[in-house]
């Protein structure tokens, strides 16, 4: 069980002791804050992912899926109270924690009567083609007061390519789920990867501007630059069809382990532009920081914006390339 603080999610105002907490919005996620309050993360699905995303090693379990019996996840919350009382937050973390609407009915149904819970705000990290209007108005209902997405692209060919959508309708739900979230009252987060080994130039541009107008619509944002080819990933079993930078870990005995990084994308003009923007970023954002007189906690949003400019600027550099900022005509883009 570990232990999490959801400062980030702006919706406590006030701590154990009573006293106000102040949000560190710009922390990348609620693991990297300080406990102030105590919230649990819990897993309430174990084993083979069906969803077989292309970056994600969760598909190779030889296990089935194993989704945690409403019964059995109640009696685990309530043993967590008792020997954490003062938690005052529960995150569901696991995409499959919608799937099974039956227990998930069950589920809500037992929270709604269960006294030992009663003022736990709830957080679930699920996959975006899993909610609509009902559920979310069924799970605010309990005390369900965030959600975090992951999104990845606003391009149907990268989400295609990853696995997270398989046609277009189910792309146009996938895009709905974050601003419906949002419209619902919940705190909502999305990640998303920019420079996906695939993309083009023009899906880079409308990506950003996409991401922007998220930010814009009240929705937190994580940037990740790159893809990681995790081990038992597709990555990993395509290695030869990518540019894999290895990691280098030293040992014990005074020997290196080398395992696979970062995979880099295919287009070189994208590629030179991560390469400077990712080295760049940490100096833009202190100097946007310094130039508006920013100290302590600031919005995430600062960060990520940041960061979108100096992947601009990076871009304007290279050489007879122009910046593009209007997506392709006709393609399949949100």
């Amino acid at each position: 069980m570990d232990i999490y603080s959801p400062d980030e999610l702006n919706i406590l105002v006030k701590c154990s002791t009573n006293t106000s907490t102040r949000a560190r919005p710009n922390s990348p996620h609620p693991a990297n804050l300080i406990f102030k309050p105590k919230s649990i993360k819990l897993l309430a699905s174990l084993g083979n992912c069906p969803r077989r995303c292309k970056f994600c090693h969760y598909s190779n379990y030889d296990q089935n899926l194993y989704i945690c019996p409403a019964k059995d996840t109640v009696e685990l919350l309530n043993r967590a109270v008792q020997a954490y009382p003062e938690v005052r937050m529960v995150i569901f973390a696991d995409d499959d924690f919608l799937l099974k609407r039956k227990n998930l009915s069950e589920l809500l149904t037992l929270l709604r009567n269960d006294t030992a819970t009663h003022g736990l705000i709830y957080v679930i990290e699920t996959f975006p083609t899993l909610i609509n209007q009902l559920i979310l108005k069924e799970l605010k209902e309990v005390g369900f007061r965030a959600i975090m997405l992951g999104l990845e692209s606003p391009v149907f060919r990268v989400l295609k390519d990853i696995g997270k959508v398989r046609s277009e309708n189910s792309f146009v739900q996938f895009l709905s789920a974050p601003k419906m979230a949002r419209g619902a009252g919940f705190f909502t987060k999305v990640t998303a990867i920019l420079f996906y080994p695939i993309i083009s130039e023009e899906e880079l541009a409308f990506t950003i501007e996409e991401l922007t107008k998220l930010i814009d619509y009240g929705i937190s944002v994580i940037v990740f630059p790159y893809v990681v080819a995790l081990s038992g990933s597709r990555f990993q079993s395509e290695i030869e069809n990518y540019q894999i930078l290895s990691e280098k870990y030293a040992l014990p005995n005074e020997k290196e382990l080398s395992l696979p990084g970062v995979v880099l994308p295919k287009d070189r003009v994208i590629r030179e532009v991560a390469s400077q923007a990712t080295r760049r970023a940490e100096t833009y954002i202190k100097s946007v920081l310094e130039s508006y007189h920013i100290s302590g906690d600031y919005p995430a949003g600062i960060n990520v914006l940041s960061f979108f400019e100096t992947i601009i600027d990076c871009w304007k550099e290279i050489p007879r390339k122009k910046f593009l900022t209007i997506p392709l005509q006709n393609s399949n883009s949100m």
